[in-house]
């Protein structure tokens, strides 16, 4: 695999045709934090079949790293708990998709979750659902009136 980092000469380059030997290999490639910077800004670059095969590859890996580096059901807070079974409660009801456009996980005590748009906010909710099936009945109601609670007072 290649690695490329993008720089200003190698995207004018591209852009204004003079190619020979600027733009990436017809191969698989690396793409580095600043090139992917670079790229992003210059959609003609990014249209080259290996950018952008290399762009989606470094957005998905950096997307699975920081989803992975989430914290787990034992390490969250029980609003945050609570946040999640609200969650959960919705997508057994009424379906993933809409809970998701309609009710999205919301969590409200650790900044690195609270910081994830709505569809990463989702998508951890459902990645914890296992570590939290074996809840007694009370605690899942503590938990889940304590987040609603908190949603209700905030409101």
């Amino acid at each position: 695999m290649t690695t490329i980092d993008i720089t200003d000469e190698m995207i004018a380059a591209y852009i204004d045709g003079t190619r020979a030997g600027a733009h990436p290999p017809r191969t698989e490639a690396q793409v580095t934090r600043a090139g992917l910077a670079a790229v992003l800004n210059h959609p003609a670059v990014l249209n080259h079949p290996a950018v952008r095969r290399a762009v989606l590859t470094a957005v998905s890996a950096e997307h699975a790293e920081m989803m992975a580096g989430l914290p787990r059901w034992d390490d969250l807070s029980d609003l945050d708990k609570g946040a999640v079974l609200l969650h959960l409660a919705k997508v057994e009801n009424e379906g993933a998709a809409y809970a998701a456009e309609n009710y999205p996980a919301k969590f409200i005590d650790d900044p690195r979750l609270t910081a994830l748009d709505d569809e990463d906010a989702c998508d951890h909710a459902l990645a914890l659902e296992s570590e939290c099936e074996d809840l007694d009945d009370g605690e899942r109601r503590r938990l889940y009136n304590l987040a609603l609670n908190h949603k209700r007072g905030t409101a």
